[in-house]
């Protein structure tokens, strides 16, 4: 009620499911942790095609934030990409929280060489500054990062070459995610909020509702659409952590017979 949106994924609290990875979609596809994240990317996929004139509005790029630090968001942010992608989308997942990096982190221990600050501002092709994380050149996903270029993200995220190439990149990939700092703690997320198609809220178990309140006066502000919101580290549910056996047809024969994957 306080964010005038609909509740896309309840995603429960994974370490109450032995999970110690940050990534279970990976780790344990099998876990009710996974399967809210497939709800989340599936929520995603249906609003692309949302009637015009709707509250949710088509497009394919989508930011990822909270009010807080801590709400959870980048782990949200990674797994819905991964989950996603494993449906068999193109997807690409920016790591626009500068100070942060943690996506990156998570996702990959490769040395990012270049990222989105030397596509935009030196020319670097995009093929060179991507990190191919899963999957295929025609489905999977794709990850860029900061990068080393000096700069300031205030500065670069005002710069018209920035949302130019935002808007370049859509016809490469069928989702783009990107990963922004909370909205009530960093002011430029609210210039990144601006930028995109949609914005997609994390709030985690226990958020104050002032705190609530006051995020939903700044998306008002921005006037961005909001997709709708993911309930984190909620606590976890009976009745959706006896659910393995129905997602076996869902994952494969082959993924149902056998174990889970270990911890990445």
């Amino acid at each position: 009620l306080v964010l005038a949106a609909p509740l896309i994924s309840e995603v429960p609290n994974f370490r109450q499911e032995g999970i110690r990875s940050s990534l279970p979609v990976r780790s344990h596809p099998r876990s009710a942790a996974a399967e809210s994240f497939r709800f989340a990317a599936a929520a995603l996929d249906l609003s692309r095609s949302a009637p015009m004139g709707s509250i949710i509005t088509e497009g394919k790029l989508v930011v990822v934030t909270s009010a807080n630090v801590a709400d959870g968001k980048t782990v949200i942010a990674a797994n819905t990409a991964l989950a996603a992608a494993r449906e068999g989308k193109r997807v690409l997942l920016i790591d626009a929280d500068f100070g942060s990096q943690e996506a990156s982190a998570m996702l990959t221990e490769q040395r990012v060489e270049s990222g989105i600050t030397e596509v935009v501002e030196s020319g670097t092709a995009l093929s060179e500054a991507v990190l191919a994380i899963e999957g295929t050149a025609n489905a999977g996903l794709h990850l860029l990062g900061r990068g080393w270029q000096t700069t300031s993200a205030p500065e670069f995220f005002r710069n018209p070459a920035t949302r130019d190439f935002l808007d370049q990149i859509q016809e490469f990939y069928d989702l783009i995610l990107l990963d922004a700092p909370p909205l009530l703690t960093v002011a430029y997320a609210s210039t990144l909020a601006g930028m995109v198609d949609k914005v997609l809220v994390v709030t985690r178990h226990n958020s104050s509702v002032a705190s609530l309140e006051e995020l939903q006066d700044r998306l008002d502000l921005i006037g961005t659409p909001t997709v709708g919101y993911v309930y984190n580290l909620a606590p976890l549910r009976l009745d959706i952590s006896r659910n393995e056996g129905s997602m076996r047809d869902v994952l494969g024969t082959k993924q149902a017979l056998g174990a889970d994957t270990s911890d990445a």
